[in-house]
Parts: structure tokens; C-alpha cells; sequence
């Protein structure tokens, strides 16, 4: 006959403690089981990752690319407006208008890849209320951070700006 010894008190509880009775086996815990039963597992953790480490790699770099292509669209859209406020402005030529574009793209280092068109060759001659643009283009392989873009290859960024002439 097994006699239960008596209970104990646990964290603020009275638990009777039960008496394993000689030849009654109870299942082992997960990290008490011995390394032939874990085996197997460690290999389908190394098979997983094999198959989901480049779709991860995959989608890090496509978010880079698009991260990158829209900032430089940004970068692209202020420049073209700080262009287009000289062109409407009385008395700037358009050696102007592209050193202001220059000297705001500079900064970000991208002054030596764009190309600057105006809709109008002769910025000078425009008259109050007429249309002005400035237009900045750059290819996206030129300024992306990696070093052989995958996904946006072929795309050219391109910002244009619109304000009306202020000249009399």
C-alpha cells in the first residue's frame, strides 16, 4: 500500500504531492527528450529556411528599390519646383532656372544624372500668364542604391513642375 505523504505549500496553495507508484512511466518534456527524437526537426528547420530565405531576400530588395525610386521622385519633384519659381519670375534666364536646379539637387547628389527640359526654349520671351515647365528626368539604374537593379530597370524617374509667368 502507497501512502501519500503530506501536502505541501505551494506559492501561497496547499497541493497534495502524489506518490508515483514504481513501473508507471510518464511521457518525458520536449526539452528533456533525448537528441535522436530532435534530430529530425533541426533538419526541417534548415530544409525551411533553404526555401524561405531568398523570398525574404527577394521582397528586402524590391522594398529598397521602391523606397529609393520614390525618394529620388521626391528629390526630382522639389527640384523642379524650385526651377519652375526662377523661370516665372521677371528678369531670370534659364541659366538660371539650371543652376537652381543644380544647386538643389546637389545635396543629394544627383546634380551630374538629370537631364533639365523647359517647354519653352526661350524662357526670356514669355509673357504674364503663359505656361512655363520644368521638367527633370533621370534613369533609375543611375541612382539606384544597389548596384544592378532588378526590378526597376528600365524606368526613368521624372518630375515636371507647371506655374504661370509673372513677367509683364
Amino acid at each position: 500500500m502507497i501512502s501519500n505523504p503530506p501536502a505541501r505549500r505551494l506559492r501561497g496553495s496547499i497541493m497534495p504531492v502524489v506518490a508515483i507508484p514504481p513501473g508507471v512511466a510518464f511521457p518525458m518534456p520536449a526539452s528533456k527528450t533525448p537528441w535522436s527524437r530532435r534530430g529530425g526537426r533541426k533538419g526541417a528547420a534548415i530544409v525551411e529556411m533553404a526555401f524561405l530565405l531568398p523570398v525574404f531576400a527577394t521582397l528586402v530588395f524590391a522594398m529598397l528599390e521602391a523606397t529609393r525610386m520614390c525618394m529620388v521622385a521626391h528629390l526630382l519633384t522639389n527640384a523642379a519646383r524650385e526651377g519652375c519659381r526662377v523661370a516665372v519670375s521677371n528678369g531670370k534666364k534659364w541659366t538660371d532656372v539650371t543652376a537652381r536646379v543644380t544647386a538643389t539637387l546637389q545635396v543629394s547628389h544627383l546634380d551630374s544624372v538629370v537631364t533639365i527640359t523647359p517647354t519653352s526654349s526661350a524662357v526670356e520671351n514669355t509673357r504674364l500668364g503663359d505656361p512655363i515647365s520644368v521638367t527633370l528626368s533621370v534613369p533609375f539604374s543611375q541612382v539606384s542604391w544597389l548596384s544592378s537593379p532588378f526590378f526597376y530597370r528600365s524606368t526613368t524617374i521624372s518630375a515636371t513642375a507647371w506655374m504661370s509667368s509673372e513677367r509683364p
